[in-house]
């Protein structure tokens, strides 16, 4: 059950041991602090804020409180697209079916966008016919287009809407993405999203049969996977570096860089993305 806001600050506090007059401090009165918890006064955004971090707590931890220690229905369907591989076609049919039970409340625009973005991917999945899948995404990629700031959800819908362009368009897209992944760099889990950018535009390369260019991609992911031990991403990077090199220099070691990957994968248990990624081989026509 959802909580009062007020309500759930006071559980906190008070579990923690804090006094009123320490959390308000600098922040609200004690007796506006008191109000607030016994749902007598409402209180700024950035008081609530300065509360949080006052209780050491950051908001998205707040929200799953205050939901009564459960994710929301919104956030479940968020998450599950962040975590989203562009491929999984039962992963996308699943996220399709939470939206669909989801009770939308007036205008929101990222389930929105989610929804068309899932509906145009298994489109392609199914058609191949990437001027069909597009129509889907033509006014999500009008409305991101115009955007001088790209934020953390501006940033997932785009790189989900890398594989309805083009490879020259993707270049510019592929630009747009990274300029506002820079201004994040200091943000937690920003690397990831920068491994998820690069690893569909090596796809989307390697399909274009633009194989030097794409294994710039691959190392560049290769690198961040390293230090952030994304282990899951390497493996996808080691065996697509496996393509692009057999396509550069047949005498390359592709066996190496294809059992490395696929090695890695069956040793992390990870089924499903090798069920994935040995059925992207085989759409390539690649054979080792």
């Amino acid at each position: 059950m959802n909580i009062n806001l007020g309500k759930a600050i006071k559980l906190i506090r008070t579990n923690k041991g804090l006094t009123q007059t320490y959390i308000s401090n600098g922040i609200l009165t004690q007796g506006n602090l008191s109000k607030f918890e016994n749902l007598n006064l409402e209180i700024s955004g950035r008081s609530l804020i300065a509360i949080l971090s006052r209780l050491e707590m950051s908001l998205e931890e707040f929200i799953y409180i205050n939901n009564g220690f459960r994710i929301t229905k919104r956030n479940n369907i968020i998450q599950k697209f962040y975590s989203l591989t562009n491929n999984d076609r039962k992963a996308i049919k699943n996220l399709l079916n939470d939206i669909e039970k989801y009770p939308k409340e007036g205008d929101d625009f990222l389930i929105e966008a989610i929804e068309e973005i899932c509906t145009s991917l298994m489109t392609l999945l199914k058609t191949n016919n990437i001027e069909k899948a597009r129509k889907g995404i033509s006014k999500i990629w009008t409305h991101l287009g115009k955007r001088n700031h790209l934020y953390i959800s501006d940033i997932y819908l785009l790189n989900s809407m890398l594989f309805f362009f083009p490879v020259q368009n993707g270049r510019e897209i592929i630009k747009y993405l990274f300029r506002g992944i820079d201004k994040y760099k200091n943000f937690k889990g920003i690397e990831k999203i920068k491994i998820n950018c690069l690893l569909n535009f090596s796809i989307i390369l390697i399909k274009n049969r633009e194989y030097k260019e794409a294994l710039i991609y691959i190392e560049n992911a290769i690198s961040i996977c390293k230090i952030h031990k994304e282990y899951s991403n390497i493996s996808v990077c080691y065996i697509r570096k496996g393509i692009c090199l057999n396509q550069i220099n047949k005498e390359s070691k592709t066996v190496f860089w294809f059992n490395k990957g696929f090695n890695l994968l069956k040793a992390l248990d990870e089924t499903d993305l090798l069920d994935q990624l040995n059925d992207e081989v085989e759409r390539l026509n690649y054979r080792v």
